[in-house]
């Protein structure tokens, strides 16, 4: 491409960069990933670490947190090299100077443009791994099998793989992380506490469950014999996503699928903080281990791909099993496997559901597609994409990206994009300059990045000798815009001679500018997710604006990103779309339910359209107020009106459940809520007269369940008492959300469940107490604004 061509070409922007020491994993899709709560996972040899944004859209509580100690804006090779080193690097002026003359300018050719407020910043916690060998000595393992299941050889346990579980799966209802060892073992973890400033520690180890339910015939004192260890060895794993079933919501049904040395798959579900075995079934006998997992969405087909080459489809339904008396359960029934591709002896590098009825997987060269509708496999065969080393098609691949109706986006492990179009119906690549586009933004961003490695530590006279080392590739929403990798400088002189600890692999998402996004198409968006909200499981719409998440608004933080001089039109734009709505229209009713009482609670809060479209408006306005200063007040404005409606709302709808499920006498902490919550909702309406007048007997004064003090109950400001204690359980780093979670005498426990101070299971709740008790567990999420708690009073 010559200079004046690559002129016109649109540059990327550049949102984030941070250095990540030491080796990544071998190279897999899964090596960067996004959680429901907007928090990426990013896996290195040595462990896993989980980042978060830090930017100008970030709720209050971040602010509180302690500075990053090292800039992110320089690398951290910088920090920590030698002063000769850096001296020495400085004065290369043969390599700082050097620019291809029939390519794009080098690293220091140009610099690529940042956000206004530059680039965002990242906190970054850590899965507390344990790298010892002691653990194997638990399991009592042997060397069975071949090489790849073999014991370790090397001195440390390493990561070999890590997925994220869907949201409210931890006790304060953020996602929990399954990893995979080299050693073929897999534990959960879950965070300490606020997962953006605490790490995740180990909270269950399945490959020691495992060998607890194998049973003594597999288990001989304690002793698993070749069977035993070959089941108790996991190869990989996928989690399901969570099952959209409104009268479920608040139990979940996700599962975790292992497959494991003895060719079968083990599905395992987390529900309530417990790991439990829920069925095992054999692939095919005769075939060797299943080497890769895929979910498709809840219609229900398990994918795995097969050492041989060969794909199989696996049946799996899950069956709701509701009751008046207890709370609903949900049962698993499993198919035949079914071959849908043969073996052809050539690995498959990355296999991923599309659609409800379209897989993708992808070998050296090729990119394969089956439709269950049609029953047939189409492949399409890559052509090369630049001029640079290691830009052959025959690279494994590093990320798989769909866009909606027919368009996929093809990741290698050398950073070269592969669009290919009517995947539906007759897959075949884009024009090469489509595909060329995306690959020369995104290799911008990389020499960008990469300046300050390229100078110090590798030998190369032309950036055309430099390959982009992609270990992991994320898209973000619903175009190939916003793009999150993991990749390493790399050249054929020092690839076996870069000792470790001058590896550095950099942390990269940029803004790709691959389409043209208008302020006209940005307003369609939004007002298209305002008036149908994505049902979130157990809520969650605070993740949507606020972080870097898989969702339709990823279009609206493109723009503001992009802004680099004035944010005033996104900002009108913005407060013109969130202002619309009727504060008097009336909330939603409750519906009558044959569940238990807490379920039925559960189901008002979480189960209704029209408070999910006011919780997403609140939380558009909070982001507002930090994203477009000249508006401030504006946003304001209508955040407290939001959440004005959305207290009264809620608070009419506990009322109005309550009158269903209280008891013939109400406790003292329940005659406190039901009064506090009688002044939310405005006036008593058609509250039974039992339950007011046993909420307003003039026994004695309101008081503090801290300090016993009187308590004024004030619609707008929420319950706080003459000492400042105020009227709410958990914190959400949101939205201030006062006045609507009651404070118990009793420890929430995971998932909310009420626990003894000691942390043992409470006992049943008692009949005088039991609404605040029901209250509490219902209130996985914030009831305001959706989003996950951050801290527990």
């Amino acid at each position: 491409m010559s200079a004046s061509a690559s002129s016109t070409r649109p540059l990327p922007v550049l949102i984030t960069s941070r250095s990540v020491p030491g080796r990544v994993a071998s190279l897999s899709r899964r090596n960067v990933a996004w959680s429901a709560d907007g928090q990426c996972l990013l896996v290195s040899r040595h462990g896993v670490s989980i980042t978060a944004s830090i930017w100008r859209g970030t709720p209050h509580l971040i602010s509180t947190l302690p500075a990053p100690s090292v800039p992110l804006n320089s690398s951290i090779y910088d920090a920590f090299a030698p002063k000769a080193l850096l001296e020495e690097g400085d004065d290369d002026d043969d390599n700082k100077d050097d620019i291809d003359v029939d390519g794009d300018g080098g690293p220091s050719a140009r610099k690529l443009a940042r956000p206004k407020d530059g680039e965002v910043c990242w906190w970054m916690t850590s899965v507390t791994f344990d790298s010892n060998r002691q653990r194997e000595d638990v399991y009592d393992w042997a060397d069975v099998g071949d090489e790849y299941s073999a014991v370790l050889t090397d001195n440390n346990r390493h990561v070999r793989s890590a997925v994220w579980s869907p949201s409210c799966m931890s006790r304060i209802g953020s996602a929990v992380v399954a990893v995979l060892t080299n050693s073929l073992s897999v534990s959960i973890y879950e965070p300490a506490g606020d997962p953006l400033s605490r790490g995740f520690e180990e909270a269950a180890d399945l490959s020691q469950a495992m060998m607890r339910l194998l049973g003594p015939d597999l288990v001989p004192d304690n002793k698993p014999t070749t069977r035993a260890m070959l089941r108790m060895r996991f190869t990989c794993l996928e989690w399901s996503d969570a099952l959209p079933m409104d009268s479920m919501i608040g139990v979940d049904g996700s599962l975790l699928a292992l497959g494991n040395r003895a060719g079968g798959v083990a599905f395992w579900s987390y529900a309530n903080g417990t790991a439990s075995l829920i069925a095992e079934v054999p692939v095919l006998p005769a075939s060797p281990f299943v080497s890769d997992l895929t979910w498709s969405k809840w219609q229900a087909v398990n994918e795995t791909t097969r050492t041989d080459g060969s794909v199989c489809t696996l049946s799996v339904q899950r069956i709701a099993v509701q009751s008046k008396d207890q709370d609903p359960t949900w049962r698993l029934e499993l198919g035949e496997p079914v071959v849908i591709s043969p073996a052809d002896r050539r690995t498959i590098t990355a296999i991923k559901w599309l659609t409800d009825d379209l897989v993708i997987w992808t070998k050296s060269g090729s990119v394969h597609f089956w439709q269950a509708s049609r029953g047939a496999v189409k492949s399409v065969r890559l052509q090369p994409i630049g001029n640079w080393a290691g830009s052959s098609p025959l690279t494994a691949c590093a990320g798989i990206h769909f866009v909606a109706p027919s368009t996929v986006l093809v990741v290698l492990g050398t950073l070269t994009h592969h669009v290919l179009v009517d995947v539906t119906t007759e897959p075949k690549l884009a024009p090469l300059a489509e595909s060329l586009r995306l690959s020369l933004a995104a290799r911008d961003a990389f020499l960008d990045v990469s300046r300050n490695t390229t100078l110090r530590t590798l030998l190369m006279t032309s950036d055309r000798e430099l390959t982009a080392s992609t270990a992991g590739y994320a898209a973000l929403g619903g175009s190939f815009d916003i793009a999150t990798w993991i990749t390493e400088p790399l050249t054929l002189h020092n690839l076996d001679s870069l000792t470790e600890v001058h590896r550095i692999d950099d942390f990269i998402v940029t803004d790709l500018k691959h389409t043209q996004a208008t302020p006209e198409s940005i307003a369609q968006e939004v007002e298209k997710v305002l008036a149908d909200p994505p049902r979130c499981k157990l809520s969650g719409t605070a993740e949507l604006i606020l972080v870097f998440d898989v969702a339709p608004l990823v279009p609206l933080i493109s723009l503001v990103l992009r802004t680099l001089a004035s944010d005033s039109d996104s900002g009108e734009l913005l407060l013109k779309i969130i202002s619309a709505f009727d504060p008097d229209t009336a909330g939603p009713s409750l519906e009558s339910s044959p569940s238990s009482p807490r379920q039925a609670l559960i189901q008002a809060l979480w189960a209704h359209k029209p408070l999910d479209r006011l919780r997403l408006r609140l939380v558009l306005a909070y982001w507002g107020q930090r994203t477009f200063p000249s508006a401030y007040d504006e946003f304001t404005t209508v955040a407290r009106s939001l959440a004005s409606t959305l207290r009264r709302t809620i608070a009419s709808l506990t009322l109005e459940w309550a009158v269903r499920h209280t008891s013939a006498s109400l406790g003292a902490i329940d005659e406190l809520y039901i009064h506090h919550l009688i002044a939310l909702s405005g006036g008593s309406g058609h509250i039974g007269a039992r339950i007011v007048n046993s909420a307003t007997s003039a026994d004695g004064t309101d008081s503090c369940p801290a300090c016993k003090s009187e308590i004024p109950f004030v619609a707008d400001s929420g319950a706080r008492c003459a000492k400042g204690h105020e009227w709410e359980y958990r914190l959400c780093p949101v939205c201030p959300a006062v006045s609507l979670i009651p404070r118990s005498q009793m420890v929430a426990g995971g998932g909310g469940a009420a626990t003894e101070a000691n942390g043992s299971a409470a006992a049943a709740a008692t009949t005088s107490d039991s609404l605040v008790q029901f209250a509490l567990e219902s209130a996985v999420h914030c009831v305001m604004c959706g989003g996950r708690w951050s801290t527990a009073l």
